[in-house]
């Protein structure tokens, strides 16, 4: 399991944003199953990490879904974290859909 977590955003801006990508991600492709948890359950908010399950087979849908949403949402950075892994993901380039199915592997084999 890895987790995608908004780091430079208001809580209110968080939780819009994880339920945008979550939309995002479960329409990219049939098998893709994202949720959303709180950063902290004894607060009343919504929401604002995501939890998604990363197979082999569902990683290229991943990583296109995230590379599609980051192009439509400039500037916006997510942590992505499984174990010990933690790494930054941000997109400015056509080149980064490789260098986004690269840190997810990297994570699915932590």
């Amino acid at each position: 399991m890895a987790f995608i977590k908004f780091v430079e955003q208001s809580l209110n801006e968080k939780q819009h944003l994880a339920s945008d990508l979550r939309n995002t991600l479960n329409s990219s492709s049939n098998g893709i199953v994202v949720d959303i948890k709180k950063e902290d359950e004894n607060t009343q908010d919504a929401g604002t990490i995501l939890s998604l399950v990363l197979g082999s087979s569902l990683l290229t849908s991943i990583a296109k879904g995230l590379f599609n949403w980051l192009q439509r949402n400039k500037g916006i950075e997510m942590e992505l974290t499984s174990g010990n892994e933690k790494l930054k993901i941000k997109c400015s380039s056509k080149n980064d859909l490789e260098e986004i199915e690269k840190i997810l592997q990297k994570v699915l084999n932590n």
